[in-house]
């Protein structure tokens, strides 16, 4: 198979990571060369399209997995305008690792990939990596780059080539056109990452920030959830909530009607057996006692290779099973009593795990679990990040 054959299965995959890169993607030809290291984005002057310029023995040592996220990565960059925002910022190694940053967290957390199974991942930049201290996550490159430079670790490197200036003046108008779109469409889905203007977190600084507690993320979560369901029973399909309990029986087209309407909603905890996650049972078990019953029904179990109900006596949980571990077993357990909202604390050493209803799903990661199979199970976190 050639480079170019194989550029181009690579690109007619890429929309498992996202339709937005999907189109940019088609727009543009691959270019082998042995000047760029590692790969950049370029203006192609002899096909008037966008040029995904790669070192070919960067290319050829590169994974198809690896590659997709190099191009995703090399996109993010122009949509997010990052030539334009960095212009005039003088430590150009802080720069790349501070807009690598930014772009590197985003393609994990919103995008779905898997940074362990990148080649080399250690070696480009993470926040758990570059940093000496803790730094919580931030919106926009400029607010890393606005950390005191005595935060930053050395050695880190960027997956892709900033030397190589991408000048949109070239593009003919289509393309113009294609990029406008989708910025707009990455304007509306990550309002956070900032404006062409750019925006500078000045006042940031990292020793006043303390970890938060996953016990605040839980109850965000919750409350989220509420404030979702009650934009939703507002609609002219639905019933008010406020007429539940005075005319339950009033007809509507919804049929979340039901769901909108009862009185609670359903929260299920899920906590690993393994020895690796011993040591968060107990607060875990705390944090979904903590929820405010008048609102949720709370469902505790411990899980292995089944599901176990954790039992509350005196204010002491008794947590129990253990041997092996399996996520099918949550999988039936939720199917079965239906819960609104599901939090999982695991090492992640099981089968791979793809609920039908993903959104639904929290996944607390131990400080050494791996990710590879919750890639496609919900949202994920490491408690690392919490204190």
């Amino acid at each position: 198979m050639t480079r170019e054959e194989r550029h181009r299965k690579i690109v007619e995959k890429i929309v498992d990571f996202g339709e937005i890169f999907e189109t940019f993607a088609l727009n543009g030809r691959p270019i082998f060369s042995d000047i760029v290291p590692t790969a950049c984005v370029c203006f192609n002057t002899e096909g008037n399209c966008i040029g995904f310029v790669w070192g070919k023995d960067f290319f050829d040592s590169c994974s198809d997995y690896t590659a997709h996220f190099i191009l995703c990565h090399e996109m993010l960059h122009i949509f997010l305008k990052h030539g334009v925002r960095g212009h005039g910022l003088e430590n150009k190694w802080k720069l790349n690792v501070a807009m690598d940053l930014s772009i590197n967290h985003l393609l994990i957390d919103e995008f779905g990939f898997i940074r362990g199974e990148l080649d080399n991942w250690e070696t480009l930049c993470w926040r758990d990596k570059v940093f000496n201290k803790f730094v919580p996550a931030l919106s926009t490159f400029e607010g890393y780059y606005a950390i005191d430079d005595s935060f930053f670790n050395k050695g880190f490197k960027s997956i892709d080539d900033h030397n190589f200036q991408f000048n949109e003046d070239d593009l003919d108008d289509e393309t113009k056109k294609v990029l406008d779109r989708l910025r707009k469409k990455m304007a509306r889905d990550f309002p956070s990452q900032g404006d062409e203007a750019g925006y500078i977190e000045s006042e940031f600084t990292v020793e006043k920030i303390k970890k938060p507690k996953f016990e605040t993320l839980v109850k965000k979560i919750t409350a989220s959830a509420i404030e979702k369901k009650k934009k939703l029973s507002s609609s002219w399909t639905t019933l008010d909530r406020r007429l539940c309990e005075v005319a339950p029986d009033i007809p509507t087209t919804n049929k979340n009607h039901e769901r909108i309407c009862r009185a609670k909603w359903k929260c299920a905890f899920f906590i690993d057996n393994s020895a690796s996650c011993e040591d968060y049972a107990e607060r875990f078990c705390r944090v979904a006692g903590s929820l405010n019953l008048k609102i949720f029904d709370v469902d505790v179990f411990s899980f292995d290779t089944g599901v176990h109900k954790v039992e509350v006596n005196d204010g002491k949980y008794r947590v129990t099973g253990g041997g092996g571990t399996c996520f099918n077993c949550i999988g039936k357990k939720v199917d079965e009593i239906n819960p609104d909202l599901v939090f999982v604390v695991t090492d992640g050493e099981a089968n791979t795990f793809a609920p039908v209803n993903k959104k639904k799903y929290f996944w607390f990661l131990t400080e050494n679990g791996t990710e590879v199979s919750i890639r496609n199970a919900g949202k994920r976190f490491r408690l690392s990040q919490f204190e």
